[in-house]
């Protein structure tokens, strides 16, 4: 605190080092209940342990479009991108037009992938709003390079959800049974023929079937990478996106709460 001709002035809050960082890289500067819950997201996911094990977390909540599409890992790297004009909402997320708009993460797992590795990775994304039916075409997230898959089907078919992480095309997607597509939907691989499937920081199954090797094109959102084309497209808003190293049960959990609760702050940081 300093006095100066009889006033009293708060000084600057002081942020952790790599939430200053996303704030400064920020195009636009945003209101000090941003700024406080991006420090308390960035805190909170060391407190867990989590950060070390990530590569990319993509905050697509953010005031602003080409905020929300830095990577808060590395907010001065290749920023995502925006395709064919998603809806962006401002604190609460991007959409996709369900045929043809989608954001690009100019994340390839083979070249961009640190925890990201062919037997230990994981990736997810939260969806909060737009069609909750099933969809055996309909795919969240994820890339195919014609040979190798990461990619998440958050809702099949009435009773499933499907999902491949660094797989085959021959190989069978991990089919578990969420009722929605809606949430925070993570897949997993811990080992050589190890996965699991969270939905909101739970397990909801597992399988073992034998990784194949890194996907080489960029992950999409809102459709899947389909060997360089968009297929599988959704409408529904995004608010999230990460991938890294896998993380287990208790920091599942842990990932979910943090980012439910950034999720809340950042609508209630609304002006």
């Amino acid at each position: 605190v300093r006095r100066s001709m009889g006033f009293t002035t708060a000084a600057a809050p002081a942020y952790d080092a790599d939430a200053q960082a996303f704030i400064d890289a920020m195009g636009t500067t945003p209101n000090t209940a941003v700024q406080d819950a991006i420090d308390a997201l960035v805190t909170g996911l060391k407190s867990d342990g989590i950060w070390s094990q990530l590569d990319a977390i993509w905050p697509l909540n953010m005031p602003t479009l080409a905020d929300s599409l830095l990577n808060l890992k590395d907010p001065t790297g290749t920023a995502a991108t925006a395709v064919n004009s998603p809806t962006h909402t401002p604190y609460v997320g991007i959409a996709g037009n369900g045929t043809s708009s989608y954001i690009n993460t100019n994340w390839a797992p083979s070249t961009e992938g640190v925890n990201f590795t062919q037997n230990d990775a994981f990736m997810g994304l939260w969806l909060v709003g737009g069609a909750d039916t099933s969809n055996a075409s309909s795919v969240s997230m994820g890339a195919y390079d014609g040979a190798r898959y990461a990619v998440i089907q958050p809702l099949a078919t009435s009773s499933s959800m499907r999902a491949s992480i660094n797989e085959a095309l021959s190989s069978t997607n991990l089919t578990v049974s969420p009722a929605s597509r809606l949430g925070l939907t993570t897949i997993e691989r811990t080992a050589a023929s190890a996965r699991e499937a969270y939905r909101d920081g739970s397990s909801v199954g597992t399988a073992t079937t034998t990784s194949n090797g890194l996907p080489t094109k960029d992950i999409y959102l809102g459709c899947y990478n389909n060997n360089s084309t968009g297929s599988g497209f959704i409408n529904n808003q995004m608010s999230c996106a990460v991938v890294g190293g896998s993380l287990g049960s208790t920091k599942q959990a842990a990932l979910y709460s943090r980012l439910a609760t950034f999720r809340t702050a950042m609508a209630a940081a609304a002006p």
